[in-house]
């Protein structure tokens, strides 16, 4: 069907899918993954009874060392998998979410290898960019357009927005941060024979069980075969041990190692599902601060005017905004005021 140009607006088909889009989009649901892998590790003496029923009476002789050795690290791992896939959405959001007219064509379908290196290049970019991206105004404009209020009512709204872009830009570094440390972990679980559930013999002592028991924690342990120069070279500072350095391991072992033929464990220390779920809230906080403020070029909540949000988490409400309304003394701000290169 031939589309009539002279009605068909981009601009305005573009904001009518990407609201389509986001309105199917859940962007709690990854943050709920982690609470739930929280509840299951909470759970584990209930999961040890219901695989104990499942695989049969033999399961006894080793249900302790398998739920909170095997199963609890592989909860781990899936939870940093959750995070990872969690840290992506926003990654590609940020991204495309200012896109006034190809959407979703850019959000569709991407190549992962782009989007990985999305941390790098937020990381060069200054803070005053770096807030063109979610569409927050400097803090110059928002302080011109206030000129009319009191001193009070300026100092206290002011306060409002330095503490929201401390916060903004302290979740994002956090975010990258955790990007680049769990990434390895993240690829190498999603195929599934790279990673070692039981590192170590497989068996935990009495006082390990025990601390495992009343702690949340896991110890998320990787195969790697990479050269130790390619790793340097690739910024992967990770502790790794040779597992099994047998006596016919042994003479060759450099020979193994240049050929990418030597079996390793990589691992970063143990992981807290609470340090995971902490991080999923940051990354949920930034998700919504760009949805929240693109849809302002949608559908304005004031006519001639502005209205933005900053992550303002209180005691009881983790998840609370501050909403600011911008009213300009001539024309107010529109998406390419907001144009930064990602």
């Amino acid at each position: 069907m031939e589309i009539n140009s002279r009605i068909f607006d981009k601009v305005k088909a573009n904001d009518s899918q990407l609201q389509t889009f986001l309105s199917g989009y859940d962007d709690q649901w990854r943050l709920t993954k982690l609470v739930s892998i929280k509840m299951i590790l909470e759970e584990r003496e209930k999961l040890k009874r219901k695989l104990r029923s499942f695989y049969g009476p033999t399961f006894k002789e080793i249900e302790d060392d398998y739920v909170y050795n095997e199963s609890t690290n592989g909860l781990i791992f899936s939870a940093i998998s959750e995070l990872l896939m969690y840290i992506e959405d926003y990654l590609v959001l940020i991204s495309f979410i200012r896109e006034d007219e190809e959407f979703i064509k850019k959000v569709v379908k991407y190549w992962a290898g782009n989007i990985g290196k999305v941390p790098e290049r937020l990381n060069r970019l200054s803070d005053d960019d770096l807030l063109k991206a979610y569409m927050i105004p400097k803090r110059d404009y928002v302080i011109g357009i206030m000129s009319e209020q009191t001193e009070e009512e300026r100092t206290s709204s002011m306060a409002v927005y330095d503490q929201g872009i401390k916060n903004i830009l302290e979740y994002t570094n956090s975010v990258i941060e955790s990007f680049n440390k769990y990434r390895f972990f993240y690829n190498q679980y999603k195929h599934g024979l790279t990673v070692a559930l039981r590192p170590f013999s497989g068996t935990i002592n009495k006082a390990e069980l025990h601390r495992r028991k009343t702690s949340l924690d896991g110890f998320p342990v990787c195969y790697d075969n990479e050269t130790i120069e390619q790793a340097f070279k690739n910024g992967q500072q990770r502790a790794f041990v040779i597992p099994s350095l047998t006596p016919e391991i042994q003479p060759g072992i450099t020979k193994l190692q240049e050929e990418q033929n030597l079996l390793r464990y990589h691992y970063d220390g143990s992981v807290d599902i609470n340090d995971l779920i902490n991080i999923g809230k940051k990354v949920h906080l930034l998700i919504r601060t760009l949805i929240k403020n693109r849809f302002d070029y949608v559908i304005p909540e004031k006519q001639q005017a502005n209205t933005f949000y900053l992550p303002h988490p209180r005691r009881r409400d983790n998840f609370s905004f501050a909403q600011i309304l911008a009213v300009p003394y001539e024309k107010p701000l529109s998406l390419n005021d907001f144009k930064v290169k990602i």
